[in-house]
């Protein structure tokens, strides 16, 4: 069956949009002060929940379960920030196995 000519415009200006999505991403790669910026944001923001949830615990007290992964989602806040700043997305390199 033959397509009408609406619909193949249609998916050629999807191919397009999705084209040019895909060639602004390597600016943001190569942004330094965008990654410095949203990773420190991060590590800071993994800071501030890590604060929140020490000040709740007091010195001989046991620590509750929700203040353990209030202080687990910091530590992994803080550590995408770090990975947002060193390793910037499309970094890596396939290797091919054998």
């Amino acid at each position: 069956m033959a397509t009408p000519e609406g619909e193949e415009m249609n998916d050629n200006a999807t191919k397009t949009t999705k084209a040019s999505t895909l060639m602004s991403l390597p600016d943001f790669k190569k942004c330094l002060s965008c990654r410095i910026i949203s990773g420190g944001g991060l590590i800071l923001a993994g800071f501030y929940v890590h604060n929140a949830a020490r000040r709740v615990v007091g010195p001989n007290m046991p620590t509750p379960l929700g203040t353990v992964l209030q202080i687990t989602f910091a530590a992994c806040l803080a550590g995408w920030g770090v990975i947002v700043m060193v390793h910037p997305v499309g970094k890596m390199r396939r290797v091919d196995q054998k």
